[in-house]
Order: structure tokens, then sequence, then C-alpha cells
């Protein structure tokens, strides 16, 4: 009889909430050290990205083809949605300070622009040269690395869960210790300078201060800024491959940054074409 009811309870959680998968033996801290690694060694990504940013109280939703070289730094996107057909080129080997724009509608010519300025970062919390692994993966390795001797308590690996058809490691970072503190502006500082410099996020920092932009700070200035770059980050890891699906990110009000990658083609084999205005295929 007991070994029936157990049967029954487990039909009846796989029936409510699929089928329950537990980790090999593996700790979370030992499958994010292995996902830094891995992501370090590839050299070319294509993935589609789906990115969920909250500026004020208002979610925006951006979903965007992406090809990426790391060295030289060069990014390729073409948005899905919402304007379906901009397409953004950087090569920063080649101009750091200018991308080119096609906006696929007015005023029908190609842009430069600055990826630091006020239109490309409208409703974003990133900038263009934050494609890829690298920003996320350079984030929680510092993390992991300051509050190494409080991981026991602030790693949290769950069962394995499938994610878009990827079998996934479930991690949660919960950070007691988050909060705001004040910090002197410095001569030459920008809030994307002191958010590189600390491992924070940038668009917080404009937030919590009221902030018009990311320049919008002088010499002298008290300013709060986080301790940290969130109080809590899950992740979803791809067992096979070790590297995210998954990252949300949340801060005191809730999430703040969700973004999953889908179709990620680990080092396909770019040619020159691929980040080219001349590409037959592209529209600048």
């Amino acid at each position: 009889m007991k070994i029936a009811g157990l049967l029954t309870l487990s039909f009846l959680i796989n029936a409510v909430v699929g089928p329950v998968i537990f980790s090999d033996d593996i700790t979370a801290d030992q499958i994010c050290r292995k996902t830094f690694a891995r992501t370090k060694e590839i050299k070319t990504l294509r993935y589609q990205m789906d990115k969920q940013e909250r500026i004020g109280d208002e979610t925006f939703q951006q979903i965007s083809i992406i090809k990426l070289n790391r060295s030289p730094y060069q990014v390729y996107m073409k948005q899905l949605a919402p304007k379906n057909g901009l397409e953004v080129l950087f090569k920063e080997d080649q101009n750091p300070d200018k991308a080119y724009v096609n906006t696929n509608g007015f005023p029908w010519i190609t842009l430069k622009m600055d990826p630091k300025g006020h239109n490309m970062l409208k409703n974003q919390h990133h900038t263009v040269k934050d494609a890829g692994f690298d920003l996320v993966v350079s984030l929680l390795e510092h993390l992991l690395d300051k509050y190494a001797s409080d991981l026991d308590d602030m790693l949290e690996l769950g069962p394995d869960t499938y994610h878009q058809q990827n079998n996934c490691y479930q991690i949660v970072f919960k950070n007691h210790q988050f909060k705001f503190i004040e910090y002197t502006v410095s001569d030459g500082d920008d809030v994307m300078s002191i958010a590189k410099e600390k491992n924070i996020s940038s668009y917080l920092i404009m937030e919590k201060n009221n902030l018009d932009h990311y320049d919008d700070i002088e010499e002298g200035d008290t300013i709060m800024i986080p301790n940290d770059y969130s109080p809590r980050i899950e992740l979803l890891i791809d067992k096979s491959r070790f590297i995210p699906i998954s990252i949300k990110v949340f801060d005191e009000q809730g999430i703040f940054e969700h973004y999953q990658y889908s179709d990620v083609e680990i080092n396909p084999p770019f040619t020159s074409e691929d980040f080219s205005r001349d590409n037959p295929d592209y529209g600048f």
C-alpha cells in the first residue's frame, strides 16, 4: 500500500508540474564556473535574443537576430520586434564610437550613431557593445568571487528543467547584502564608467538618482549606487553546452531584466561579409 501510494503521488506530481529531474552530482558553483570557462572559449555566436527590460513602470520587449565576432568585436543585429527590419552594425576595431543603423523606415538612409548616445539607448539598459555572454559572465564571476565564503547561503541549485527544448540547470543567486550606498563623483566619471568599474547596473544608477542620461553627473556630486548588480538572479544553463539560456535579473521592485537566448549556434564560420554594410542580405 505504501509503494502504491508513492507511485500515485509521483504520478500526480508529474501530471501537474511535469517530470522532476534532479541534477547530477555537481554544485551550483561548479556549474557557474564551468559556464564561465566554456563561454570564454567562444569565438563567434549566432542567436536570437528575446530581451525584456523595465524602464520606469513599463517593460519593453525586443526580439533580435544577432551575429557576434568576439575578437575583433563586431556585431550585427536585425530586429524582429517591435521594429521589424531595423538593423545595427558595429565594428569596434574600425569605429568604436559609431554604429551603422538602418531604421527600415523614415528617413530611409543609413545613420551613424553613438552606441552610448541618447537615441541608441532609448528604452535600453545596455549598449550594442554588450552583446553575447561576456557581460553577464563577468558580472556573475565578480559576484561569486566577492561572496566566495558565503555561497552556500547565496547560491541555490534547483531541479533540472526544460526550457526551449533544452535540458537546463536551474540556479538562483540570492544576495541579501544588496543595498544602495553613497558615491562621490570623481573627475572624468560618467554613469557607465562607474558601473563598469564596480560591476553594477548603469541603468539602476540612473533610475535611483532620477538622471536624464548617463553623462548627467558632475565631479563632486553625491549619488546613490547599488553595491552589487542585483539582489536576485535566476539562471537557466544548458546542461549539454554550459551556456546561459535564460537570465532573470531582479531589483527591489521585481523583475528588472529578462534575457532569453534561442537558436544558439556556437562558433559559426562567419566571413567578413557577415559584418559588412555591403552584404546583399542587409539593408544599409
